[in-house]
């Protein structure tokens, strides 16, 4: 039926095939693309009415668009084609103005998405930056309100994107495909949220899971999402690696876990990145790669297995203009790379309890080589680390305190001095020591086993006024032989010597360390300072990853 005055209609409509580039003109200067193919097929129920404000319309029915194809104004490369997209249990209301969607079917659809290399996406020039001209708003005209839009559900199958960064040189590619799935409950309504499950695979063969719930119609997004991707190959990424690490990739695998949560203007999210059999290959000459043994970082984070395990967790407002979430996480992984080289020691106390968490050194009693508790607490965990990360290799150094330590040795050989003496004394006797006991000293032996040492020197010695060795104290005669008891360089040298091989002895054999991975190298003179090293006590042995 239709009526002229006023002004009415219910018609009942049914268009099939209709092609799209007859209407060019018509849509053609909001959009910096070319249609290439269409057609657009309808049937349902139209109702009209006139009004004060102009006709209004209703329609109730299905919609649909099929053979679609929007390619590169410029490249002429495809953007977006689709094989159908389809509207069913559709309502378009023009008073209320309302949109409701039943279901929607969008299948065999690809897009391409490019990072352009001035750093904008394709996509982006879709749209004109300013709108046509005679488009504008009157001024002081207020926004018209955002139409109530609700889809029941949207559902997706055998879809495709091919994303690419011509940012980098040379250039990343990847592509997703057989990407499928379904979004149901989308509303504009504020407290809605809708439920988000999509998978797909990368290159063919590594699964990508996305599930969650989201409101992206509302003006003030939500989002609660999870996404996990197993098994890509890491070798496409060499662009990435070469330019920001200095090498490329040969090898290896990356899963990820990503789980954002985004409400009223704020991201909270947590990134678990795991690359499996990574191997760099040969160095790349970068100006923007950074400036550390990213070799040794890879070496101290991956395990024995190969893997290596990074929980990233990132925040931040979206209000902030400078905010990027792949800046952030870029950001974050190089923070963990440059706090592993900067710091190794700690990260493998904090993985295989290192007590105090500085494994970087070992102090000796002065004047001793001899391992202390704490010390072989140290080389315990030490060991635990190197047998579970395989490709590091450790340097170990000794330092000697050239007053403390030279003391303790005048000492000792003081010590054996007096020894040898109860040792003749014993033997003069007749009577045959027993072991190492048969020759230790008891308390009230001590001075006149001193008094012999001391008469057997040769220094010159105090004298009364008939010109006769005067009789001293035993501090005093143990001071002047120790003033006399000469401790050279060889000695240190020997002393640190003992230490060194006295550490990598214990990780050789008690450690099971393969020894190819122990080096014995001469202290650093330039490197004492770093590393959180200890300066007290040089009466020590230090510790080098590489």
């Amino acid at each position: 039926p239709l009526t002229l005055e006023p002004l009415a209609a219910t018609l009942a409509v049914e268009g099939r095939n209709i092609g799209v580039i007859p209407f060019k003109p018509y849509f053609q200067r909001f959009v910096n693309a070319q249609v290439n193919s269409g057609a657009v097929s309808a049937k349902g129920e139209l109702r009209i009415k006139g009004a004060a404000e102009g006709i209004l319309a209703n329609y109730e029915g299905a919609a649909g668009i099929s053979g679609f194809a929007l390619v590169d104004t410029e490249t002429r490369a495809p953007l977006v084609n689709f094989k159908s997209l389809q509207f069913e249990n559709l309502q378009v209301a023009s008073e209320p103005p309302a949109l409701n969607i039943g279901q929607v079917a969008l299948s065999e659809f690809f897009a391409r998405i490019a990072i352009l290399p001035d750093g904008r996406i394709n996509l982006q020039n879709i749209i004109p930056a300013a709108p046509p001209a005679g488009s504008k708003k009157p001024p002081g005209k207020p926004a018209e309100p955002a139409m109530p839009l609700r889809v029941g559900r949207i559902t997706l199958a055998s879809g495709a994107v091919d994303f690419s960064d011509q940012k980098i040189k040379p250039n990343f590619s990847a592509q997703i495909s057989e990407l499928g799935g379904r979004i149901s409950g989308l509303s504009s309504d504020p407290a809605s949220r809708a439920e988000l499950e999509l998978k797909g695979l990368v290159s063919d063969t590594a699964p990508v899971d996305i599930t969650g719930t989201l409101n992206p119609l509302a003006g003030d997004l939500f989002l609660d999402l999870k996404a996990s991707a197993r098994g890509i190959d890491l070798n496409p990424l060499t662009p990435y690696s070469a330019k920001y690490l200095g090498y490329g990739i040969e090898q290896g695998k990356l899963s990820v876990k990503l789980a954002y949560h985004i409400e009223k203007g704020r991201l909270e999210g947590r990134n678990n990145i795991r690359l499996d059999q990574l191997i760099f290959g040969d160095p790349v000459e970068s100006p923007a790669a950074i400036k550390a043994p990213v070799l040794l970082a890879v070496a101290l984070l991956k395990n024995s297995r190969g893997e290596i395990d990074l929980d990233l967790p990132v925040s931040g407002s979206l209000d902030d203009p400078e905010f990027s979430i792949g800046a952030i996480v870029g950001k974050l992984i190089l923070n963990a790379v440059m706090k592993t080289i900067t710091a190794p020691f700690a990260l493998l106390a904090s993985i295989f309890g290192g007590g105090d968490g500085e494994l970087s050194y070992l102090e000796f009693a002065p004047g001793s080589a001899a391992l202390a508790d704490s010390a072989e607490a140290k080389l315990k965990t030490l060991a635990k680390a190197l047998a579970d990360r395989p490709e590091l290799r450790i340097e170990i150094a000794a330092h000697t305190d050239p007053a403390r330590d030279r003391e303790q040795l005048k000492r000792d050989a003081l010590t054996q001095k007096v020894l040898a003496q109860k040792t003749a004394v014993v033997a003069s006797s007749g009577v045959e020591a027993k072991g190492a006991d048969g020759a230790a000293i008891a308390p009230g032996e001590y001075a006149a086993l001193l008094r012999r040492v001391y008469d057997q020197e040769t220094f010159a010695k105090p004298r009364n006024a008939l010109g006769l060795v005067r009789t001293l104290p035993v501090d005093e005669m143990e001071k002047l032989i120790l003033t006399h008891l000469e401790i050279g360089e060889s000695q240190l040298l020997g002393l640190a010597r003992r230490r060194v091989e006295g550490v990598r002895n214990w990780l050789v054999r008690a450690g099971a360390v393969d020894i190819e991975r122990v080096f014995l190298v001469a202290p650093r003179k330039d490197q004492e300072d770093k590393d959180g090293r200890a300066k007290a006590a040089d009466s020590r042995v230090d510790i080098y990853l590489k």
